[in-house]
């Protein structure tokens, strides 16, 4: 099994002030590939930990190294210049590369001629160093450049999302990855609704009979559990697996790998030609943002309101103060009302609502923060459920509450439906 190092190279990214996410992209992409992931580093904007980094993949062997960041035109990107230093190569300009950006550029600007930073920057976006392959950049101005250092291969990169990613996908994983052997099956089920102690005591058993050939993580989140089956010898099937888990987790399972629950509801409601209306209180329109996340969620959606104010709920979804007065505005009579009058006002065969208190205030002893009611009507049918989290964070539990409606969703269709 070949090795793999990923250096990601910014003082943003040490920071804090720029999320890695092109380290967590090609994790994913290379585990489609029988390689080992040694190490991901960041790493800031250092001449001396950028050799360091370097020095150190090459003295352990490190099959592939990619590295990131810090070819562009300013002072602070150095990259280029440390693997210079380090490896005692001179930086040349890529004359093809040259003459493209030099026309690219006159066009864009409409000179005849570049002069001046505009022209020293454009011969900094056409460097690479002496005896490395330049690496195409479809999308951006800075070219990659690759080489066989020993037994290292070094892949460097900008670090420009949707650039390094094309660079990846387009010349790296074609060129160079083609022929290595694929991995070896991993599935990942996901679930809701049930923790993550009561989902292992359910499987508990397969994990402990299936340990020899089957890898088993539980892996928890806030919205729910997530577990992750990795294959590890060729002669068994992830399927059969994969079969006896879903006998035990059931109608918790929502889907697969890299499946949304929205976009299951989504489909859900769209095989079934259903439509779908929403009225929101503590989640402030969170759940219909996700749903028209998804192209086409037209079909489905006709329409939601924002009823965050009682006078909202009493004057266009028509829950009267005196039900408020008497029961509150967080509670399952009031979900009930909001989720059947917003199905009538834009008459839809579903509505669904939620009131609750994300907080971080705004609670008390009976209605705690984190406690939320989600109203479900359908073909006559009027239902609310109380939920409460014991978490105080505004931001987490209306992620939370969110995903708990759009569950509710796919449990009661699945049920009407006999699923």
């Amino acid at each position: 099994m070949k090795s793999v190092s990923i250096v990601a190279i910014g003082d943003e990214l040490v920071n804090g002030f720029t999320l890695d996410t092109n380290s967590h992209w090609l994790k994913q992409e290379l585990q489609k590939i029988n390689f080992n992931i040694k190490k991901s580093v960041n790493i800031p904007d250092s001449n001396k930990l950028i050799a360091i980094e370097l020095k150190n993949c090459l003295e352990e062997n490190i099959d592939f190294v990619f590295i990131s960041g810090g070819l562009g035109p300013t002072h602070d990107d150095i990259t280029k210049k440390a693997l210079s230093e380090y490896l005692n190569l001179p930086i040349e300009i890529n004359d093809k590369h040259l003459k493209f950006l030099s026309k690219k550029f006159r066009d864009s600007y409409n000179k005849v001629k570049i002069t001046g930073k505009l022209k020293r920057n454009i011969e900094t976006q056409a460097e690479i160093l002496n005896s490395f392959t330049s690496i195409p950049n479809n999308i951006g101005t800075a070219l990659g450049m690759t080489s066989q250092i020993n037994n290292t291969r070094l892949f460097v990169l900008p670090g420009v999302p949707a650039e390094y990613k094309d660079m990846i996908k387009s010349y790296i994983i074609p060129t160079f990855f083609k022929s290595e052997p694929k991995s070896l099956p991993i599935l990942t089920i996901k679930t809701t609704g049930i923790t993550e102690s009561r989902l292992f005591n359910l499987i508990e058993d397969i994990i402990n009979t299936t340990t020899n050939t089957f890898k088993f993580s539980i892996l928890p989140h806030f919205t729910g559990v997530n577990v992750r089956i990795t294959q590890l010898t060729k002669d068994v099937s992830i399927n059969k697996v994969k079969a006896m888990v879903l006998n035990k987790v059931g109608m918790y399972c929502y889907g697969y790998d890299d499946d949304e629950l929205k976009n299951v509801v989504y489909s859900l409601l769209s095989d079934k030609q259903l439509t779908l209306s929403i009225a929101e209180s503590c989640t402030g329109g969170l759940i219909s943002k996700k749903i028209t996340d998804i192209p086409g969620s037209s079909k489905i959606l006709e329409g939601s309101l924002i009823a965050y104010s009682n006078n909202i709920k009493a004057s266009i979804l028509k829950v009267s103060n005196d039900i408020i007065a008497k029961h509150g505005a967080v509670s399952s009579v009031v979900a009930e009302m909001m989720a059947e009058n917003i199905a009538q006002h834009f008459k839809t065969d579903l509505g669904i609502s939620i009131t609750g208190i994300s907080g971080p205030d705004g609670g008390s002893i009976n209605k705690p923060v984190g406690l939320y009611y989600i109203g479900y009507y359908f073909k006559g049918e009027t239902y609310s459920k109380k939920f409460l989290s014991k978490i105080k964070d505004r931001e987490i539990n209306r992620k939370i509450s969110s995903e708990t409606a759009l569950n509710l969703i796919r449990i009661k269709i699945n049920e009407y439906y006999g699923k």
